[in-house]
């Protein structure tokens, strides 16, 4: 066994992983800019729409003034909104009881698999299987198997900066490379 760390995620470890993987991972980065972008132009997209069926008036241009501020009311509330809707969410699962992820874990790394073991489960990974790896330096290391699943490693389980830059090198060794996010 080359690496082996206790692990323990928080609700705000959980809350924070979901915010990184709906505005930063490659997953779900796209898409939020995507749905941003559709519904900032859509009251843009409606006037476009009533000027083509109608033709113009005074109507169509005060709408016009009125629907562009909106348009960038939209574009800006877009993320500010998004999260609270996550943050409600998870708050609403967590107050079941029933948490979403395993807080308590240990993950060990080997040179040809990593293992995960829950008081419930024990699950063995190849290296092959990771799609990804995300450092956010001094906080977390999200290892992502696909995009619904991921392991997560507080930087609070290394015992020295060291210590991170070892398993750092030894994972950008046996996966895909490492990207670096703030």
């Amino acid at each position: 066994m080359k690496y082996c760390f206790n692990v323990k995620i928080t609700d705000k470890d959980y809350m924070d992983f979901n915010y990184f993987h709906l505005f930063k991972s490659h997953y779900a980065k796209k898409q939020f800019q995507t749905a941003r972008v559709v519904f900032s132009f859509l009251p843009l997209i409606l006037w476009f729409a009533s000027y083509a069926l109608n033709g113009f008036s005074d109507e169509h241009f005060v709408t016009l003034v009125a629907y562009i501020p909106l348009s960038v009311i939209v574009f800006f509330t877009m993320k500010p909104f998004y999260k609270f809707i996550v943050k409600h969410q998870l708050r609403s699962t967590f107050r079941t009881g029933k948490k979403p992820y395993t807080a308590d874990s240990v993950m060990e790394f080997y040179e040809d698999m990593f293992v995960e073991i829950t008081p419930e489960n024990r699950s063995q990974v190849n290296y092959s299987a990771v799609d990804s790896v995300y450092v956010v330096k001094g906080e977390i290391i999200y290892i992502y198997l696909n995009s619904a699943l991921a392991h997560l490693i507080p930087y609070s389980v290394f015992e020295s900066e060291s210590q991170f830059n070892s398993f750092i090198e030894f994972i950008e060794n046996k996966t895909k490379p490492v990207i670096y996010s703030l």
